[in-house]
């Protein structure tokens, strides 16, 4: 019985894993090892939310390489903050820090170390 509980265990945790992908401009940033923390940068009108993880930025058109989008390079479109926080929070990542006034908003989100995520 316990072989059973460990082998479903371990396929739960698997199954966990694979769904906790967050892509910035087509890379999954979940997977990179050494990105632990991000920034949500800003939120655009047209929906498009922006990452910063510490990835080298174009000269020319510096955005265009923090975009959240899916896997092909798509970018996701989001109704607003909330929907980007709970996006990364179903995608294993944790809000760590807050903060708004009236000229910024920070928003910076932890990667969890055992993601507890659930499918949409």
């Amino acid at each position: 019985m316990k072989k059973i509980t460990l082998i479903f265990s371990f396929l739960a945790i698997l199954g966990i894993s694979a769904i906790s992908q967050v892509y910035v401009n087509g890379k999954n940033i979940n997977a990179m090892k050494e990105v632990h923390y991000c920034t949500l940068l800003n939120l655009k009108l047209n929906g498009k939310a922006y990452i910063d993880y510490g990835q080298i930025k174009g000269f020319l058109k510096p955005h265009l390489s923090e975009k959240i989008t899916d896997s092909n390079g798509k970018p996701i479109l989001f109704n607003n903050t909330m929907h980007v926080i709970n996006y990364m929070y179903s995608n294993g990542w944790e809000l760590a820090f807050y903060e708004f006034d009236t000229t910024n908003t920070e928003i910076i989100f932890k990667k969890m170390e055992n993601t507890e995520v659930y499918k949409k």
